[in-house]
């Protein structure tokens, strides 16, 4: 069994674009629908619970499974789940202010935090896993994209694997999104609303969340990073 887990607005459409180009070049002629949606999964309506210690993530035994965990700076990546939440559902899913949902008990960092300790905790640093920093994916895509398909014992040629990472660029999928070229992948629809903060393919960059927060929840952030697993390369200490 293969499995890409990751919370929210971590990487998870960028991923699956490219891998589905590699799977099936053809998407890139005719929208065809990213034939991999099975082995994709946030995993987080799991964590919507008090006993957060007695949930099942994705399989009974995730050891046995091939498995590449996203993750994102969490001061990006709430900043995204807030954009998504506020302007791109049709039905907001979250109405207060984006410093505000830091501190939620759904959407804020608590999740995020438990999400990731999660994993550090019932994962060992096999071959069987991996984890794709988003911020490394922006930094040297093909090294990423490489370690995956080593991960899957995928043996692909090195231009198959540039192809797709161009068809998976930035620039592409904004326009894919804008076009709904990709019409049969829900994911990857236009939004009802016509606001730069309602796209899901909308900055693509690391840092910025430091432009949206007060320095107060900047400094929250922070303080609360310090816990996660050094594994991840995000801790202050």
């Amino acid at each position: 069994m293969l499995l890409v887990c990751g919370y929210p607005k971590t990487g998870n459409t960028w991923l699956q674009v490219i891998l589905s180009y590699i799977v099936n070049p053809k998407v890139s002629l005719d929208g065809t629908a990213p034939p991999l949606p099975n082995i994709f999964t946030h995993a987080m309506p799991n964590y919507n619970h008090a006993s957060y210690s007695e949930q099942k993530i994705v399989v009974d035994d995730i050891k046995t499974v091939r498995c590449v965990l996203l993750i994102r700076h969490p001061g990006d990546t709430l900043v995204s789940l807030y954009m998504h939440n506020r302007y791109r559902e049709k039905v907001p899913l979250y109405t207060g202010s984006i410093d505000d949902m830091v501190y939620d008990p759904v959407y804020g960092i608590k999740k995020y935090l438990i999400f990731y300790q999660w994993w550090h905790d019932n994962i060992e640093q096999t071959e069987l896993y991996c984890i794709v920093r988003y911020e490394d994916m922006l930094v040297d895509t093909y090294t990423q994209i490489v370690n995956v398909l080593k991960t899957f014992k995928a043996k692909v040629p090195n231009q198959h694997i540039y192809n797709a990472i161009q068809f998976g660029n930035f620039n592409n999928m904004k326009r894919m999104e804008k076009t709904n070229f990709l019409k049969k992948w829900s994911p990857m629809k236009a939004s009802h609303n016509p606001s730069v903060n309602a796209m899901k393919i909308r900055e693509g960059k690391s840092g910025n969340y430091i432009h949206r927060f007060q320095p107060s929840t900047i400094t929250y952030i922070h303080e609360k990073m310090k816990s996660l697993p050094e594994r991840y390369r995000y801790s202050l200490k």
